[in-house]
């Protein structure tokens, strides 16, 4: 822990965060309204917006501190047994997820959709995804953001305070773009316990693995699953790539992406964190 915390460095990164996740979202809608843009279009408008500011963001700090890159782990490649472990968690989690579902007769029918406009869909998705999502959201909030709250406070404070912190940002953005596009306000405690864990999840995975890229990967590997597997073709914007019948609707969505992608990346890497934590003072 370091003396150098700043309150108003923390107040404005969460804020910035915030206020630049909402532009980006209103912009892109703004055209997509105005049927200027497709939906595909919108998403990467709202990407390219977000992170180039994030960029500026970046380069605006580090005139000031230049080892801001390695301090958020993005050009620190360091690659250990933990980041090895860390990187193929969410894989094999996924296929235990669907094989176990499958045994317990959650889904059945299974059926794999690897059309060329399946794959072509995931692919566009990864880079919108990249740019609105993973690539900006872990640069401020598991970088910057638990950055700052690392120098207070313990690890076992800030893998609660940074996820408190991450439902706060998206909530506040959530709202003003609610707010702004006269759209009504989607927020539930199912979301705000979502974001809560996935906010575990991803710290999670930065200190067991030592780089901000291993949460981008998490993070789009989360979102694929949601969206092209687990909920199984329910939002017309994203096909299956996997489709199969559900005697409840809509479980796989709590039972795969939410308990084994999120949960499962909980439970295992606190382990490998304590394995890690433990060696590291031996």
């Amino acid at each position: 822990m370091s003396k150098n915390f700043s309150l108003l460095s923390l107040i404005w990164y969460a804020l910035l965060a915030s206020l630049l996740l909402s532009l980006s979202s209103i912009i892109g809608n703004f055209f997509h309204e105005q049927n200027l843009l497709s939906w595909n279009m919108t998403v990467l408008v709202q990407g390219v917006v977000f992170s180039l500011a994030t960029l500026i963001t970046l380069f605006i700090i580090s005139r000031k501190n230049k080892d801001i890159l390695k301090s958020l782990l993005l050009t620190q490649f360091k690659f250990t047994k933990y980041t090895l472990v860390a990187i193929l968690t969410p894989f094999i989690l996924v296929v235990l997820g669907l094989l176990s579902a499958y045994q317990l007769g959650l889904i059945r029918d299974i059926q794999f959709n690897l059309s060329s406009g399946v794959i072509l869909a995931i692919l566009l998705n990864i880079v919108t995804a990249f740019l609105y999502e993973a690539f900006p959201e872990e640069v401020f909030i598991r970088g910057l953001v638990l950055n700052e709250l690392s120098k207070k406070f313990r690890f076992i404070v800030t893998i609660f305070l940074q996820p408190i912190l991450f439902v706060c940002i998206a909530t506040f953005s959530t709202t003003v773009t609610s707010f702004v596009l006269n759209k009504p306000l989607d927020i539930n405690i199912s979301y705000v316990i979502l974001i809560f864990t996935f906010g575990i999840a991803l710290q999670l995975y930065k200190y067991c693995s030592g780089l901000l890229w291993v949460n981008i990967l998490f993070h789009l590997v989360y979102l694929g699953v949601t969206r092209y597997i687990a909920s199984n073709g329910t939002n017309p914007k994203y096909p299956n790539l996997i489709s199969f019948k559900e005697d409840i609707p809509g479980i796989m969505v709590i039972y795969l992406s939410f308990g084994w992608v999120i949960i499962g990346s909980i439970l295992i890497l606190s382990i490998l964190a304590l394995v890690k934590r433990k060696r590291s003072k031996i």
